[in-house]
């Protein structure tokens, strides 16, 4: 998948915001956890307070006792964490022995001793503790005595266990996350299957297999199958009358040639050679155009877009067969380098019509022997066809000459044949290309991607 690909967006998409949800729910939940961990040490001070509250005793010259203090084993043990502390408005009269020597530092006043009261303070060492206090008059001897009532506890602990609980939390949202995006990567996959198939359908659309989109595709979809289809068709009957034309045109040119020819003849039996080669050269590149045109109009005979797997020796050796007759030699020889099973994704008249101008080429410049090369390359499939004669003039190397009307004046029809080649190969997504041959003459090779 590359940046630009819809497949990645979505998921990259689905998995940020998978991500940045949990994130959000993490802090959510672990921020409860901390309030609902606070309510319950609030809860178990304000119980203490009031058990605390119920001990204390006033005696004689107001002196304060608690005989029966909370017997958490932590209110004995020096800054355990768990403190309380009993005070009036003189200062602090009584104190768990986890103060030790210091205090516990109270906000509110004597006139909130109403209500009860949970805050963070400051405890031993001006460490953060979570306190409940609340001011009670408590009856003594000659007035009642105001006293305030505090128990604290350590506010790290709270803190260690929202950190402890963090960690379980936050592996567990991983895990979740993780399911998630893949649920999400499958999702999209699903999601993105018809677009896959029409992918494919437009690649075999593309290939020739097909002429036409089908199968059932989502709502979201079939309109644009329809629409694909609807231009395929068009494209296809456009092709086709330009096709047509072109051959009407080219069929329509053969009758004035013919009778230039025979006015060319007439001209050169009234004593006007020179006039009348002329005449006919022209006669015969017009004719090369034409030949050329009804090549083209012929290869667009099967329907558009679609070509089979067409084999290929049975058709090379169709042609060299009727070659050998037609050259009337018995010193030339044709050699056939090909698998049976090799085929060729196109139309099977224009494969003949490629091979038989090469092979038609190569038989009137060959000396004895005319070779044709097939194989199976990771380009694509390689035609070849070689012979063993005179070769391609060194100066003409350097150049395209298959664009040129005709490689020798003295073989009628040879540029043609090529040039006709060259059209057809790029017409099937394939290119020509000529080069020495092993063999001392020309080769000519075909390479088409499929």
């Amino acid at each position: 998948m590359t940046r630009s690909s819809l497949q990645l967006r979505l998921i990259v998409a689905a998995a940020l915001a998978v991500v940045a949800s949990l994130s959000l729910a993490g802090l959510g939940i672990s921020a409860l956890f901390e309030q609902q961990a606070r309510r319950l040490a609030a809860g178990e001070l304000t119980n203490i307070l009031h058990l605390l509250l119920a001990q204390v005793k006033v005696g004689e010259d107001h002196a304060l006792s608690v005989p029966m203090p909370p017997s958490d084993p932590r209110f004995a043990m020096v800054y355990s964490g768990l403190y309380w502390q009993i005070a009036d408005r003189n200062g602090v009269r009584l104190r768990s022995r986890s103060l030790w020597d210091g205090t516990l530092q109270l906000t509110f006043g004597e006139a909130d001793h109403a209500d009860e009261h949970v805050f963070i303070g400051k405890g031993p060492g001006d460490r953060p503790v979570l306190i409940a206090e609340r001011w009670v008059e408590i009856a003594a001897p000659h007035e009642p005595l105001a006293l305030q009532i505090a128990v604290a506890s350590d506010a790290q602990a709270i803190t260690q266990a929202r950190r402890s609980f963090d960690g379980p939390l936050a592996s567990s949202l991983a895990i979740l996350a993780a399911g998630l995006v893949a649920a999400a990567w499958i999702f999209v996959r699903s999601g993105l299957a018809p677009l896959r198939q029409l992918r494919a359908d437009l690649a075999h659309v593309h290939e020739g297999r097909i002429a036409r989109l089908s199968g059932v595709y989502p709502d979201e979809v079939q309109p644009v199958v329809g629409d694909l289809n609807e231009l395929l068709a068009r494209q296809e009957a456009m092709t086709a009358r330009a096709r047509a034309r072109a051959a009407d045109l080219a069929h329509g040119l053969k009758t004035p040639l013919a009778v230039l020819d025979a006015l060319a003849g007439d001209v050169d039996r009234a004593g006007h050679g020179r006039i009348a080669g002329e005449i006919r050269a022209e006669v015969t590149a017009m004719k090369g155009h034409v030949e050329r045109e009804l090549a083209r109009a012929r290869s667009g005979q099967a329907p558009l877009f679609v070509r089979r797997e067409t084999p290929v020796r049975p058709i090379v050796e169709r042609l060299t067969h009727a070659l050998g007759k037609i050259a009337g030699r018995d010193d030339l020889r044709f050699e056939i380098i090909c698998a049976a099973d090799e085929t060729y994704l196109g139309s099977e008249n224009d494969l003949f019509e490629m091979l038989g101008n090469l092979l038609d080429n190569a038989r009137q410049w060959a000396k004895s022997l005319v070779r044709v090369t097939v194989r199976r390359t990771r380009p694509g499939l390689v035609v070849m066809v070689e012979d063993d004669g005179p070769g391609l003039a060194a100066e003409l190397n350097s150049r395209d000459v298959v664009r040129a009307l005709r490689l020798d004046e003295s073989h009628d029809g040879v540029g043609f044949g090529l040039a006709i080649t060259k059209d057809l190969a790029e017409a099937n997504q394939g290119r020509l290309e000529l080069a020495p041959s092993a063999l001392g003459g020309l080769a000519v090779t075909l390479t088409f991607a499929a």
